[in-house]
């Protein structure tokens, strides 16, 4: 665990961590064309409280990672989660995926799922570790309107 991490709401001034750290990791890529939300995006969400949630760690008023998910009536699903590289493995992830399912809970929710790249075995590998298990495999289909 490291020392003086912060966890807490996103607020509107983090968007350009938020993205930097976004458009930096590789597992966000859902496609070549799409590896992250735009800013603009990213803004809409954090002030549209559309059952969208988003929390940070900061260390030291810089953003080290993020969690964002979305709470319906039934369900939550874990959009994206990441941490800067320097401070991966030190438990800054357990901390926001727990800040997550204490705020679920608060939905009186009872699932909840993220989705993992098939390639990725490390990431798949943390959520078993969570008490996450595998459900079906599904296949990224896509279609541009512009």
């Amino acid at each position: 665990m490291i020392n003086n991490v912060k966890i807490r709401m996103v607020k509107e001034r983090d968007i350009d961590q938020i993205y930097k750290i976004g458009m930096a990791t590789k597992a966000f890529s859902v496609s070549k064309k799409v590896r992250f939300y735009s800013k603009r995006e990213l803004r809409k969400i954090i002030k549209s409280k559309n059952n969208f949630i988003m929390i940070i760690a900061e260390k030291n008023s810089r953003v080290i990672g993020f969690i964002l998910f979305r709470a319906t009536v039934d369900y939550a699903y874990i959009d994206n989660i990441a941490i800067i590289p320097e401070f991966r493995h030190k438990g800054i992830v357990t901390l926001l995926i727990k800040k997550c399912i204490d705020i679920i809970k608060r939905y009186k929710i009872t699932y909840i799922f993220t989705s993992v790249r098939l390639d990725y075995q490390k990431p798949k590998r943390f959520w078993k570790k969570m008490g996450f298990r595998e459900g079906y495999k599904f296949i990224w289909m896509e279609k541009f309107l512009r």
